[in-house]
């Protein structure tokens, strides 16, 4: 009996030394674990990038918006008078008879110069943000306000409804024109900050 057990246990012992691998039990825990991890990674991964690609869009956008915002209150500085062809479009006329229009369209804002003979001297383009709205009103005798918005919150995806940037130049700031040249950025700027908080 004894003799018999010893040579069952040196049997297994002998088929069980070369045994290489994992069971089967490893392998589905292994798997399991893997799939699992992978997952995790791949949504990271995802949110990582649409966070990104969101952060880039906001920084665009306001930077677009802000450009907008200096070449505008720019112009009407230069400008002694300003007319309204409803909410979308704005032009300005400077003592010289130069003339700059602002147009929206295409969730853009179309920029043309022309001189005082009506010759062509400048085009530009805004792009703007997709929900944008904008806004050309009268603020006063004086001044031309610039309204840029999103709309409302049925309309957007997944962005509150803000306003981007409100914008109320004077007419004739900056008159005469040579004295507006003259001026150095830093004193543009702090004016610049000004109108913003007014």
């Amino acid at each position: 009996m004894n003799s018999k057990t010893a040579i069952t246990n040196t049997n297994y012992r002998v088929a069980n030394a070369g045994r290489q691998g994992l069971s089967m039990i490893e392998v589905i825990v292994m798997a399991s674990v893997t799939s699992m991890m992978l997952v995790m990674v791949t949504s990271w991964i995802h949110q990582t990038m649409k966070q990104s690609a969101r952060f880039r869009t906001e920084r665009r956008e306001h930077l677009a918006v802000s450009q907008l915002g200096q070449h505008f209150r720019k112009h009407v500085w230069r400008s002694n008078a300003a007319k309204l062809a409803g909410l979308k479009v704005v032009s300005l006329t400077t003592p010289t008879g130069d003339q700059f229009t602002y147009r929206h369209q295409d969730q853009q804002i179309h920029f043309v110069h022309k001189d005082v003979s009506g010759e062509l001297q400048a085009l530009d383009r805004f792009a703007l943000p997709i929900t944008s709205n904008v806004i050309f009103e009268q603020a006063s005798e004086s001044r031309v306000a610039l309204t840029i918005s999103t709309l409302d919150a049925a309309e957007t995806s997944d962005r509150n409804p803000r306003i981007y940037q409100v914008i109320k130049p004077t007419l004739g700031r900056w008159l005469p024109e040579t004295t507006s040249l003259l001026l150095d950025s830093k004193t543009e700027s702090t004016l610049n900050d000004k109108e913003l908080l007014e």
